[in-house]
């Protein structure tokens, strides 16, 4: 009696437990295959591509591309384009002085003010985190009409922020950095949100104040996420577009461009005229992103290792 009743328990088990592996392996298979099609074979495809020429031949009265060993070539042209076009590199790591580092400080000291509830918090909470709410497409072609029509009908000027030579480099930058802004203090009040109550009210019965909870406690019970979010910044430094195209489009004047703004400028394949005439394929632009990763890879092991090394611990 007791075997009867067991058998269909087992094979009820036994088909839940292969519903559920079907049902896990499923939904694992996108991000793997994702992750093999988008990271693996285009990088594998970018590093092959890096060392290859390619020329136009014809042969039968076909016409097609001939590709052949460059050896170091393509870097050579990567090499000359950057060392020829300073200011690509001088623009993003101005971006990174003057927006990225600022941002991040600054949203942290935002978002334990949020976090504490104080005075206007829900308020400020609103307005940081509409650049997040509202799609970035729609939030810029909103920024870029509040900066040129709204600006030239509030204050009869001949012409908007960004058509202004002297003026687009610093809106821009005040773009990136309030989207940006946002950005961060909702992952850091996230964060400060997880942080468990009984901790800081321990803290309050030690007669801890405001700045030392946030040295003490705040800070290092976030500081993964805040290093998590430096990092990428550090990575963000030669893909970093700071909005200029859906700002401005393809027609951003060259010494305002920033690095990953020319980078995509170029794989567009669309405008050349900006660079004088001088561009790079693809196979050149490739061996161009290999360079700038053998130069950012050690630096961002370089800069988590220190902040693993001196960065505040929990204990």
């Amino acid at each position: 009696m007791n075997k009867n009743n067991t058998l269909p328990s087992r094979l009820g088990k036994s088909k839940r437990e292969r519903d559920n592996k079907i049902f896990y392996y499923s939904i694992l298979l996108l991000p793997i295959l994702q992750f093999a099609v988008f990271y693996i074979y285009k990088n594998f495809e970018m590093i092959r591509m890096a060392f290859v020429k390619a020329e136009v031949a014809v042969e039968n009265g076909i016409v097609y591309v001939k590709e052949s060993f460059a050896l170091f070539a393509n870097f050579e042209k990567g090499i000359q384009f950057l060392t020829g076009h300073s200011y690509l590199l001088t623009n993003s790591l101005i971006n990174f002085s003057l927006v990225t580092i600022p941002c991040s400080f600054l949203a942290l000291i935002f978002s334990f003010y949020i976090y504490k509830k104080y005075f206007l918090s829900g308020a400020f909470r609103i307005v940081l985190f509409i650049p997040q709410i509202v799609p970035a497409l729609i939030f810029s072609l909103l920024y870029r009409y509040l900066v040129t029509d709204g600006y030239i009908a509030l204050t009869g000027a001949n012409m908007g922020l960004l058509d202004n030579m002297d003026t687009i480099f610093p809106t821009i930058l005040f773009f990136a950095f309030w989207h940006g802004f946002g950005l961060n203090v909702l992952l850091y009040t996230n964060a400060m949100s997880a942080i468990n109550e009984s901790i800081v009210e321990a803290a309050q019965l030690d007669r801890v104040n405001v700045l030392q909870e946030f040295i003490y406690i705040t800070f290092p019970m976030i500081f993964s996420t805040a290093k998590s979010l430096w990092i990428v910044a550090i990575s963000g430094i030669i893909t970093d577009q700071l909005g200029i195209h859906a700002l401005v489009g393809l027609s951003m004047s060259g010494r305002y461009q920033t690095l990953g703004y020319a980078i995509f400028h170029i794989s567009s394949d669309l405008i050349r005229t900006p660079y004088d005439g001088t561009y790079m394929n693809m196979y050149e632009l490739s061996a161009f992103g290999v360079f700038l990763t053998l130069i950012l890879t050690p630096t961002v092991a370089i800069v988590k290792k220190l902040l693993d090394k001196y960065g505040p611990s929990v204990d």
